[in-house]
């Protein structure tokens, strides 16, 4: 079998293919507001008192603001799969700005939802609030996890 010669742009672009590493990304999202019609957390890993309202955000009361956000990592699993998609996390956070009752919604398996709950945590917010007060508040939180290849 013969091999053919290579343009000088197959060359150029079979040598940027070849230098160029895959570029690993994990992130977050910005915290959503729950819609009015989300049922309550099934399976919490976290819980705030049983007696504490949860409220939803919107009308008078104003949605928490995020202050510490944590990057998940890539577990080996998703890696070695080339896994890519999002991982939504549904939290309560409570009047401290902690996330509670964490569970997962929608997850892609492969280590990754373990990732994402390990990063929701470490999450801290100013707590929403109702009339100034502090409330606990339902979001869910859409984690990122993408492998992106570049070519140039």
């Amino acid at each position: 079998m013969r091999k053919l010669p290579m343009s000088s742009l197959q060359q150029i672009a079979t040598a940027l293919w070849l230098l160029t590493p895959a570029t690993l990304f994990a992130q977050q999202s910005i915290p959503t507001p729950t819609p009015q019609s989300t049922a309550p957390a099934d399976r919490p890993t976290q819980t705030s008192p049983p007696d504490e309202q949860v409220f939803h955000v919107g009308g008078d009361v104003k949605k928490p603001k995020a202050l510490q956000i944590v990057d998940a990592t890539y577990s080996k699993d998703g890696l070695k799969n080339k896994i890519s998609g999002n991982v939504e996390v549904y939290i309560v956070v409570d009047k401290s700005g902690t996330p509670t009752r964490l569970r997962i919604v929608h997850g892609l398996g492969y280590g990754l939802d373990e990732e994402a709950l390990q990063a929701v945590r470490q999450y801290r917010f100013q707590p929403a609030t109702r009339d100034g007060q502090p409330v606990c508040v339902e979001l869910y939180v859409d984690v990122k996890f993408w492998i992106k290849h570049g070519w140039f």
